[in-house]
Order: structure tokens, then C-alpha cells, then sequence
């Protein structure tokens, strides 16, 4: 049977630093109309929480935690968030189309909460946060077209606090870790059908399961894209060039208006070519060369899928080069800038600060952040391309297939 899974996973996470307001979410995750509720054994509830709970849905509960043995009740769960004093909170919100639950075979209560304790775990390492110090609770809410699960989740009360954002990279991580979970197990169903079905299957599976790898390619691919990730460490520059760069920001530190907004669209001409000037010097150096060209040669690459004229490319790498420069003046404009009493006081040992090595660091970073990007977006294009290839290729077969029929 052919996999075809129509959307990514959905997948929602905000934090909160109200106990009260938390406390009340669980409620609503836990007793919303048509939340699909767990059966509960008498011994493993407490003598409060069970008359309390007893009154509205006696030997069930709404909520699933981590332990598969004893779902939490949801007068504890609400005490114990809310008396949890200071510290952040996560929700999160995990959804899937229906026809695409159907098609993993995450349909029954059972595989939600199996997907979620696995899709927590993702978050415990992506965040950093030791399994054993997350809390949370978690409803299921089957839903027709989008069924998912709403989860909070807390800190112990004897874990290290910390902050409740989580940072560009946390995040993409919990995304990946996530997907992985989701999608990882299309490749032993795939293997196991290519096993039973080896003579008469064995290219439908073949295919089922290079589609599976590329959904999951696509993903990386596409969070590459949005924040790349994999940055080299900067190069070492000699001496002479910390100098001479010393001596370039120097002069246009002379040249910047006294006030105003440390832009460069807001400086006027001389300035804006002296800072693409030295933003030039910078990318012209041997250490930075290579990766140049990487990103050249990705940006050249994704021009050739679209276009066979070769002035496309050039055209397209002028456009990317400009934009890389002006990013980088930029740097060198607001170094100029914000260090202005430094230069100043220090121009004889000016390269030895820290000027002149952040000023080259942080071009060194648009450049191989531009680098990756381009990379990625490349090898997305390379891939979309060649589905569309393939599936023009399986409509033709189809076709004459039909053809062959009417004869």
C-alpha cells in the first residue's frame, strides 16, 4: 500500500510563568467536551482527589502523564501545577490530519499517548531539561479532521530554574525530534511489507520508502532553510589584515555623522561606499574564499533548476553578493559606530581589541549562515524537482497502462 501522508505534523509550544492561569488550563485540557478519558483503578487514586473526582466521571480521568501506569486525576494535576510557586510552563499542541493519523496508525488513545511520552522525551533533551525533572500532563482531544493532544508541562519543584522562551535552536529541535518520532516508524512498516510481499512488491516498497526518507529530509531541509544550522569556527586572521581592518574602520569612524541611527541605508553616500568597501576587502580575503564559493556555487545551482540561461545565474549571484555585501557593511557600520570612543583612544592598539575581530566574526557568521541556507535550499529544489519528475513519470505509465486496456 502506497504511503501518502498530505501534511506535516502540527505542532504548537508557548510558555507561561502563571501557576493560576496553568492550573486552570489543565481543567480545560482534562474536562473540555469529548476529551477521550482514561480508565483509572481505585487503589491508585487518593481518598480527596477521587470523592472530588467521583462526582463528574467516577473511575476515569481526562489526563495521561508519563507514567503509562497511573494517570494523573485531575484535582491533583491542578493542585500541584498551581501550588508549583515560580517557574515557567509549556503547552504544547501536537496535531496531525486524520487521514495522515490513519495512515501512521496513530488512532487509538493507546498510540497518542505513546506518541506523546516519546514526542516529551524529544523535548526533555532538545531543551536540555533532565527527564526525571519534567512534569506534565496531557489530554487527547480525537477531534474529527485534526485529532491531537494537548500537553503542559512543568519543572520539578528541586529543579535549577530557567528561562521559559526557548531559543531559535531549542525550538527547531524539538521540532526534528518530534517529526522523527512521528515518522520513524513508517520505515520498519515499510521494511516489513517490502519482506512480506518481496517478489511482487518489492519496487512499491522500494518507492514507499526512499517517499518516507524524503519526507523526512524535507523537514531538515526545510528547517535549514528557516535557521541553518552547522556553522564552521571562524578563520584566524594574520596580524597585517587586523591591522589594515583597524585602519579602515578608523577612517570611516572619522567620516560617520555624529548622530543618528547606526544604518546604512540612513548614511549618506560617501559613507555607504567607504563600509561596501571595506565590507569587499573583508570577503575578499584568502580565509574567507572558499566558503565564498560554496555559497556561489549553491546559489548558481538553485538558479540552474529553474532556468538553462546561464545569465540567470550570473544575474543571481550578482543579486546574492550585493546583499551578502551590504549585510556585512552593515557590521562594519555599526562597529564604526558603537565603538567610537574606542577608536579614539586606542588607535595605535586598536586591532588588538575586540573591534576588529567581532567586526570580522560577524561577517564570517552572514556568510556561512548564507552559505547553509543557500545549500539547503538547493538541495530542497534538487528534491521537489525530482518528485515532480517521478510523478509525471508514473502518470505516463498509468496512462499507457490504460491505453493497453482499451486495446
Amino acid at each position: 500500500m502506497k504511503t501518502k501522508i498530505k501534511a506535516p505534523p502540527f505542532l504548537k509550544i508557548k510558555h507561561s510563568d502563571h501557576a493560576k492561569k496553568d492550573a486552570a488550563h489543565v481543567r480545560y485540557i482534562g474536562s473540555r467536551p469529548g476529551v477521550e478519558r482514561v480508565p483509572v483503578q481505585d487503589e491508585l487514586v487518593a481518598d480527596a482527589a477521587h470523592i472530588e473526582y467521583a462526582g463528574t466521571r467516577p473511575r476515569s480521568t481526562g489526563l495521561f502523564g508519563p507514567d503509562p501506569n497511573r494517570p494523573p486525576l485531575l484535582a491533583e494535576a491542578m493542585k500541584e501545577v498551581g501550588n508549583r510557586g515560580t517557574g515557567p510552563s509549556w503547552r504544547l499542541v501536537l496535531s496531525l490530519r486524520e487521514d495522515d493519523a490513519r495512515e501512521l496508525g496513530i488512532t487509538s488513545l493507546a498510540a497518542w499517548q505513546d506518541l506523546t511520552r516519546r514526542s516529551m522525551a524529544q523535548f526533555a533533551k532538545a531543551t536540555g531539561i533532565a527527564h526525571e525533572h519534567l512534569k506534565w500532563v496531557a489530554a487527547h482531544h480525537p477531534e474529527q479532521g485534526h485529532p491531537h493532544v494537548h500537553v503542559i508541562a512543568w519543572l520539578a519543584g528541586s529543579t535549577p530554574r530557567r528561562a521559559g522562551l526557548l531559543s531559535p535552536a531549542e525550538l527547531r529541535d524539538v521540532r526534528r525530534g518530534v517529526a522523527k518520532e512521528i515518522f520513524g516508524p513508517l520505515r520498519p512498516r515499510l521494511a516489513g511489507e517490502r519482506t512480506v510481499a518481496r517478489d511482487t512488491m518489492l519496487e512499491a516498497a522500494k518507492q514507499n520508502l526512499a517517499r518516507a526518507e524524503r519526507i523526512l529530509l524535507r523537514i531538515e531541509l526545510e528547517a535549514q532553510v528557516a535557521d541553518p544550522l552547522g556553522e564552521r569556527l571562524p578563520p584566524r586572521f594574520v596580524k597585517q589584515d587586523l591591522e589594515a581592518l583597524a585602519e579602515k574602520i578608523e577612517a570611516l569612524t572619522d567620516i560617520m555623522p555624529g548622530k543618528g541611527q547606526a544604518k546604512l541605508a540612513y548614511m549618506p553616500a560617501q559613507v555607504k561606499e567607504e563600509a561596501r568597501t571595506i565590507a569587499d576587502w573583508i570577503l575578499s580575503r584568502p580565509q574567507m574564499a572558499e566558503t565564498l564559493a560554496a555559497y556561489e556555487n549553491a546559489t548558481r545551482e538553485l538558479t540552474r533548476l529553474y532556468t538553462k540561461n546561464e545569465g540567470r545565474g550570473d544575474e543571481a549571484w550578482q543579486r546574492a553578493y550585493q546583499d551578502l555585501r551590504d549585510r556585512v557593511a552593515q557590521v562594519v557600520v555599526r562597529s564604526a559606530s558603537g565603538n567610537h570612543t574606542q577608536v579614539k583612544r586606542k588607535r595605535e592598539h586598536l586591532f588588538k581589541s575586540d573591534l576588529t575581530r567581532g567586526t570580522i566574526r560577524s561577517a564570517w557568521n552572514i556568510l556561512e549562515k548564507e552559505r547553509l541556507r543557500a545549500e539547503a535550499k538547493a538541495e530542497l529544489a534538487s528534491l521537489q524537482e525530482a518528485e515532480r519528475v517521478e510523478e509525471r513519470a508514473r502518470r505516463e505509465r498509468e496512462r499507457q497502462a490504460g491505453g493497453f486496456e482499451r486495446l
